[in-house]
């Protein structure tokens, strides 16, 4: 597992936005837990429509939150640095966000997202390395078919 560099905790990212989005995971939750209780399933949706339609929301939104937060950083490091859009996005930062962000959760997504910035900052040897690593967990997931083809043909 890698471990995070000294300079991923000068990126901060902005608080309130990290406060808002983990108050929104909570109220999601609740919901699920309350529907779950209403209708006594303690395991799958039970066939509740609502109860699946309310999973599947706490599930994206759980799924998609780690990468919204890491564009807020680079937004944030763009104009901080009088960068804007044009320059975006920075792979060597990239690289640094996930770096530090597969320490944290290292989920397989996670870790798919870091081959991309590693192929990106000239490693595409290293980033197969680890897609082929990934294979059984992913291969279900269409980015992961995409990502491995891309390191392919880059590889030659």
């Amino acid at each position: 597992m890698l471990k995070p560099k000294k300079e991923h905790a000068t990126f901060v990212i902005t608080a309130p936005a990290a406060v808002a989005l983990g108050l929104l995971v909570a109220f999601l939750s609740v919901r699920v837990s309350l529907r779950r209780g209403k209708m006594g399933v303690a395991l799958g949706d039970g066939g509740d429509t609502l109860l699946l339609e309310r999973i599947r929301q706490h599930c994206n939104l759980s799924e998609t939150i780690a990468m919204a937060l890491i564009l807020m950083g680079l937004a944030k490091a763009s104009i901080a640095a009088g960068q804007f859009l044009p320059h975006l996005p920075d792979w060597p930062q990239v690289l640094t966000l996930f770096e530090a962000l597969v320490y944290y959760e290292p989920t397989p997504v996670v870790q798919l997202n870091l081959a991309v910035a590693m192929a990106e900052n000239g490693r595409p040897q290293d980033a197969l390395e680890l897609v082929q690593e990934l294979g059984r967990s992913l291969l279900d997931y269409q980015p992961f078919h995409a990502v491995l083809a891309d390191l392919a043909r880059r590889l030659g």
